[in-house]
């Protein structure tokens, strides 16, 4: 094991002020200036996280941080394996914190997969690597530690390009597999788990379906729910219709009346761009797994995502991950995101940061103090260019210095822009839609009231007329966008009559 040094690239502004500070800070790997931070946990307000990193002769392998509350690197540790190169994949990749004070994380190393644990001092304790002896690909996803040892969530392929299944591992304290199952819902079908939660004596294995064509080129998604108990036997499983706006879950917290809050994406056609894409959002379902509310956020472009769930100390909800935002180059780029909301869906506050250039949070906790603390990736471009790993230190208010509240957004379902009018409401048969004249032309969008697409029409600038006799009554919400600049300029809630 070779200690490494860890530069620090700070970027833009960090706060010592009085009270609780926060900071946006983005640290670089010196050697091939690339780490990506893939997950966090507060242990007694120490912010433990891991990421790739390379030791001094340049070897990949996997690092473990202890940092401050203001941002301070307190004690790291390098772990390179003499036989392969231990990495990551892709999702957000978790860490846990251990019954006897340690640390664990459940990585990939090419097609094995391995088990490794550090103890409080970020000394090796176990590193215990996973194959299929019919030589089948075994990626990670997830992991849980239980009364007596760990579960291992991860894909199963058996052969090269062939559908994608899950698998389970039950190991003991020390990483020695006990069992192992395969779970096949349906075939022709990649079903992915991302996330594991304990429901009683079950586990509740939560994740998506696609069609087998790869997850960017399936012309579906759809949320995928999986129950096993402590010896990996199925209780059931569940996939939700296909005409349904989530694409799959992320993670989620299970609340008293045994609903959930699930984070999420959507799964939607971009005409503009002649692709499926993917909007972050956040959903509750009721303990049948009906959707009982719904918010959609950012433009049709690209893979955008809620990545991870915390609960807040105060009850409320965090939800993080990336949002394509436009720049003043008209450059999209990928934002760092968190939104605070309630359990009945009220949006408290959304921030929206760049961290360098493209951002992506991966990992977020939440410390005894309420401050919420996020990790992740970003890019900057350039010679000195590269990949650098974030770490993020936010308030309850969604503010980096509670004395000084910047970059902090009021999320308002009712929010329209100087300039675009929607009226009637209630509206019985035509609504009528002004758009102002900086925008070129326009599109509004119709949902109900589970947020569930109903229609799309383009709009010209001044007044536009859109016949909705034909839709259903009851609540409805709408999106108008400037469809040259794809930026959403209105946006609220009608009533149809």
């Amino acid at each position: 094991m070779m200690r490494a040094i860890f530069y620090i690239f700070l970027f833009g502004w960090s706060s010592v002020a009085m009270g609780q500070s926060g900071f946006i800070k983005a640290y670089d790997e010196s050697v091939e200036h690339s780490a990506d931070f893939m997950d966090v946990v507060v242990d007694n307000d120490t912010i433990v996280l891991y990421s790739l990193a390379w030791d001094s002769l340049g070897n990949q392998g996997i690092r473990f941080s202890k940092i401050d509350s203001l941002g301070n690197v307190l004690q790291e540790a390098i772990f390179v394996d003499s036989v392969g190169i231990l990495t990551t994949t892709a999702y957000r990749k978790k860490i846990i914190k251990t019954k006897d004070g340690g640390y664990a994380i459940f990585g990939s190393i090419g097609l094995p997969v391995y088990f490794l644990k550090v103890n409080h001092n970020l000394e090796l304790e176990h590193l215990v690597k996973y194959v299929d002896s019919n030589g089948a690909t075994l990626l990670n996803t997830t992991l849980m530690e239980v009364s007596d040892g760990f579960l291992l969530v991860g894909e199963y392929q058996d052969m090269p390009g062939a559908e994608i299944d899950v698998f389970v591992i039950k190991t003991d304290l020390q990483g020695n597999e006990l069992w192992r199952k395969i779970y096949d819902d349906e075939v022709g079908v990649d079903e992915f788990i991302i996330e594991i939660k304990q429901v009683g004596d079950d586990f509740l294995l939560m994740g998506s379906k696609s069609q087998e064509l790869g997850w960017q080129q399936s012309p579906w998604g759809a949320p995928y729910l999986l129950s096993i108990d402590s010896l990996g036997n199925m209780n059931w499983n569940w996939t939700m219709e296909k005409s349904k706006l989530p694409a799959g879950f992320k993670d989620g917290v299970m609340l008293e009346d045994s609903s959930w809050i699930f984070t999420s994406g959507s799964w939607e056609w971009n005409e503009d761009g002649g692709s499926y894409t993917i909007r972050p959002m956040v959903l509750r379902m009721d303990k049948d797994f009906n959707i009982v509310w719904q918010r959609v956020f950012g433009v049709l472009s690209g893979f955008q995502w809620f990545m991870d769930l915390e609960q807040t100390k105060d009850g409320q909800f965090i939800a993080s991950g990336n949002l394509w935002h436009e720049w003043e180059d008209e450059i999209w780029y990928s934002r760092a995101v968190h939104y605070k909301f309630s359990a009945h869906g009220d949006s408290l506050w959304m921030r929206k940061d760049s961290v360098l250039h493209y951002a992506y949070v991966m990992g977020t906790d939440v410390m005894s103090t309420g401050s919420i603390v996020s990790v992740g990736y970003s890019t900057k471009k350039g010679p000195n260019g590269g990949v650098f790993g974030f770490v993020m230190k936010i308030g309850e208010d969604g503010c980096v210095d509670t004395l000084n509240c910047w970059l902090v957004e009021a999320v308002d379902d009712e929010a329209k822009p100087a300039g675009v009018e929607v009226f009637p409401n209630p509206v019985e048969e035509v609504l009528t839609i002004v758009i102002p004249p900086k925008t070129t032309t326009g599109t509004v969008r119709l949902y109900d009231a589970l947020g569930r697409f109903l229609r799309k029409q383009q709009l010209n600038v001044g007044h536009n007329e859109l016949i909705v006799s034909d839709l259903p009554q009851g609540m409805l919400f709408y999106e108008v966008w400037d469809t040259q600049k794809k930026v959403l300029i209105g946006r609220g809630r009608l009533m149809k009559e």
